[in-house]
């Protein structure tokens, strides 16, 4: 089923920016506007210019649309360059956002567009304001309770892969999708780059990332190939179950630290 908004890059949103609730507002944003700018010029070329012309052009200007803007937000909204693994990942967004546009969106909807990307901004916004509550007592970095449930692994990759799971069970509910194409391959491998389940302290550091890595991809895929004979709810189908079962990947792998 076709989906209207990029679910992919707005997973990966929820995983990666959704520590604190500005950072969630402002990526949340970035992503709805570029894809909506994105669908509007590809739509404009199409039937204007060749179709491998227009794919290239699109390509070639989303991504520096995409790098800009995030460039420009991290300097004047966060008041620094961005590090080599947060342009890494910006740009995986713009990848993903590319993705939707060029791939999985032959008609434009834009009332489902927004609708559904509305809904997905609101859902990273309440994972980003449970994760920064819950870790510190803090919403948009202002402290407000101190309980002894709080704990800084709320901010762990785990616990927002979890979140991400869930929320996107959820809106796959609400929108009525079922059995969607997104895989969650795309979302995952670029966080097991950034962030690895483990390392090995007393091994050279690129072979212990690459076994780390290595071994997660084997692990998700193993569970990946056994999801497709189990009966599962519609909702949790592809992507939500995928996000879930990385998310406990992380916390077995975690153990081994």
């Amino acid at each position: 089923m076709k989906m209207n908004y990029p679910i992919e890059a707005f997973a990966l949103a929820m995983i990666m920016f959704s520590s604190n609730i500005q950072d969630a507002l402002i990526y949340g944003i970035i992503i709805l506007f570029i894809t909506t700018l994105g669908l509007l010029i590809n739509e404009c070329l199409e039937g204007v210019i060749p179709k491998w012309s227009r794919v290239l052009s699109v390509i070639i200007l989303i991504l520096a649309i995409d790098y800009s803007v995030f460039r420009l937000v991290s300097l004047f909204v966060f008041g620094s360059s961005p590090d080599l693994q947060t342009t890494f990942l910006q740009i995986v967004i713009g990848g993903l956002i590319l993705k939707h546009i060029l791939l999985e969106n032959k008609t434009v909807d834009y009332d489902r567009l927004l609708y559904e990307g509305a809904g997905a901004y609101a859902s990273l916004f309440i994972i980003s304001l449970l994760r920064e509550f819950l870790s510190n007592g803090a919403m948009n970095g202002v402290e407000i309770a101190n309980f002894g449930f709080m704990a800084r692994n709320f901010q762990s990759v785990a616990i927002a892969l979890l979140f991400a799971a869930i929320a996107f069970a959820i809106l796959n509910r609400i929108y009525h999708y079922e059995n969607t194409k997104p895989e969650g391959i795309f979302v995952v491998l670029p966080v097991l780059i950034v962030s690895r389940p483990f390392t090995f302290i007393e091994m050279n550091e690129i072979l212990s990332s690459i076994i780390g890595i290595a071994v997660a991809i084997f692990c998700f895929l193993s569970i990946r190939q056994t999801l497709v004979f189990s009966r599962l709810s519609k909702e949790w189908k592809r992507l939500p179950i995928e996000l879930l079962s990385t998310s406990f990947i992380y916390m077995i792998l975690a153990s081994f630290q």
